[in-house]
């Protein structure tokens, strides 16, 4: 799968569970407010249950910016890496050039060559 992929999966999931949670939380707010109806009043009872409700609304959207956030920041924290890489070698090296009219009889003769792609490799 690509990666694209994967990450709006995870996002619908966690998305999902978080909608879960606030659905759960709501009904058990609403239970405990019919439970005590006698205790508290309706208009007690009702800024209670509108404020969960934003609360439990808005929530979700904040926990997918800071998820969202923080892979724009993976992302920068891999750019900054590329930064610090070492300098490869140049594309030509002027004492290790070839003469003008080589190769003149079109047969390459190598002796001892070896070549690597950085010097801590074998």
């Amino acid at each position: 799968m690509a990666a694209d992929s994967l990450y709006r999966l995870a996002t619908r999931w966690f998305m999902w569970r978080m909608e879960s949670l606030g659905l759960l939380t709501i009904t058990l707010a609403a239970a405990v407010t019919i439970a005590m109806k006698d205790s508290v009043s309706p208009a007690i009872a009702g800024l209670a249950l509108a404020s969960i409700f934003q609360t439990i609304t808005i929530l979700p959207f904040l926990m997918k910016l800071k998820s969202e956030f923080r892979a724009l920041l993976n992302c920068l924290e891999r750019n900054f890496e590329y930064v610090d890489l070492p300098q490869e070698a140049a594309h030509i090296i002027e004492e290790r050039k070839p003469l003008p009219h080589w190769p003149q009889t079109g047969c390459v003769k190598m002796i001892n060559f070896s070549f690597r792609y950085r010097p801590d490799l074998p």
